[in-house]
């Protein structure tokens, strides 16, 4: 998705398409995996659940950042 996100150029609304279809793509290639995780996550433990949530704000920080220069 970062990948996605910094060729998409400056325009948010770019960025944000770029985003989305990135991210759907991934889940659209990993949905079992996907699945198992959210299925699962009640059975994790504090640390798994902060693990998981780390990882699901990495995967949002492009949108969440200014483009670079």
């Amino acid at each position: 998705m970062p990948r996605a996100v910094a060729g998409a150029g400056e325009d948010p609304v770019h960025r944000l398409v770029a985003a989305f279809r990135a991210y759907c793509e991934v889940i659209d290639q990993c949905r079992h995996a996907a699945v198992l995780t959210y299925r699962e996550s009640n059975g994790l433990t504090p640390e798994g659940l902060r693990t998981i949530k780390e990882l699901e704000l990495a995967t949002s920080e492009p949108l969440r950042s200014p483009p670079r220069p």
